[in-house]
């Protein structure tokens, strides 16, 4: 199994169990003000427009594996860094 199988599978049963989408869409925007990309910016690279970039920020998007890994690259942090777990 690859990486981004692995990341897949981890990613798909961790995603049942997160708190919120409010702490990954925090997550999003966290690792994107880290690496100084306006929303239009990383909506430019991962193929979206700035509106979209927005509102998965305020939690009115979910977001899914496949966007998650082109953020992951694009704000150079590890895909598992959006994957919030709800503490048990």
């Amino acid at each position: 199994m690859d990486y981004y199988e692995d990341v897949h599978k981890s990613w798909t049963e961790r995603r049942e169990h997160m708190s919120s989408p409010f702490n990954s869409s925090r997550r999003v925007r966290d690792a994107r003000l880290q690496v100084g990309l306006s929303q239009q910016e990383l909506g430019k690279i991962v193929g979206r427009s700035k509106q979209w970039i927005s509102e998965l920020e305020r939690g009115n998007v979910k977001l899914s594996y496949d966007m998650a890994r082109k953020i992951s690259e694009a704000c150079k942090v590890p895909m598992d860094y959006f994957a919030v777990v709800q503490e048990l």
